[in-house]
């Protein structure tokens, strides 16, 4: 959820704007991409 706000408020402070869909996407993106490494740091 802070991700979601983070991406969705926070960036465009920095002069990076995208919509909401896109926004979303790219949260989604990071948060399943840090869940897989947790996942794949367990199998070794």
């Amino acid at each position: 959820m802070v991700l979601i706000f983070f991406i969705d408020l926070g960036l465009p402070a920095t002069g990076i704007a995208l919509n909401t869909f896109w926004s979303m996407v790219f949260a989604i993106v990071l948060y399943n991409s840090a869940v897989m490494s947790e996942i794949l740091e367990g199998v070794k």
